[in-house]
C-alpha cells in the first residue's frame, strides 16, 4: 500500500499551503512596517537630541527660562521648544530649586513631543508676605562696629 500519490498534490493541501504561506507574509510585512517606523522614530529623537543638547548647553542655571518658547533648526529640520514650571523644591532654609519641563517638537505636527526633558534651576527668591523689607545677614555696606 503506497501513502503519496504519485500524480500530486491534492486542492486541499495547495490551499492549505497558500494560506499558511499568506499569514507568514502578513506577519512578515506588518513586522517590517513596525521596524521601519520605529527606525524612522528613533532618527528623528536623535536628531532632536543633538538640536536640544547644542541648545541647553548654552543656558546655565537661573537663565533656563521658566515659560518660553522658540524655533531651533538644524539643516533641513525645524523644531519648536518650549518650557515650563513643574514644581518648586525646597532644600532647606531659604534655598529652593523648581523643575522645568522642556519639550521639543516636530515643527511640522505639534502633537506628542518628540523629546521632554525635566531641568532643574535655582528658584526665584520672593521675600514673604508678612515681611516686606527682609533683614539682610552681615550687616550693611559702610558701617562697621569696633
Amino acid at each position: 500500500m503506497r501513502l503519496v500519490d504519485p500524480r500530486g498534490l491534492t486542492l486541499v493541501e495547495v490551499v492549505v499551503s497558500l494560506v499558511m504561506a499568506a499569514t507568514l507574509l502578513v506577519g512578515m510585512l506588518t513586522a517590517f512596517r513596525l521596524h521601519r517606523q520605529q527606525m524612522i522614530r528613533a532618527v528623528r529623537q536623535r536628531a532632536a537630541l543633538r538640536t536640544a543638547e547644542a541648545l541647553l548647553s548654552g543656558w546655565k542655571g537661573a537663565e533656563i527660562p521658566r515659560q518660553s518658547q522658540g524655533r531651533v533648526s538644524e539643516g533641513s529640520q525645524t523644531w519648536m521648544w518650549q518650557t515650563r514650571p513643574l514644581r518648586s523644591h525646597p532644600l532647606a532654609e531659604g534655598i529652593s530649586v523648581e523643575t522645568i519641563r522642556f519639550e521639543m517638537y516636530a515643527a511640522e505636527r505639534r502633537g506628542r513631543p518628540v523629546l521632554t526633558v525635566e531641568l532643574l534651576r535655582p528658584a526665584e527668591v520672593r521675600p514673604p508676605a508678612d515681611q516686606p523689607g527682609a533683614k539682610r545677614r552681615g550687616g550693611s555696606r559702610g558701617s562697621s562696629r569696633r
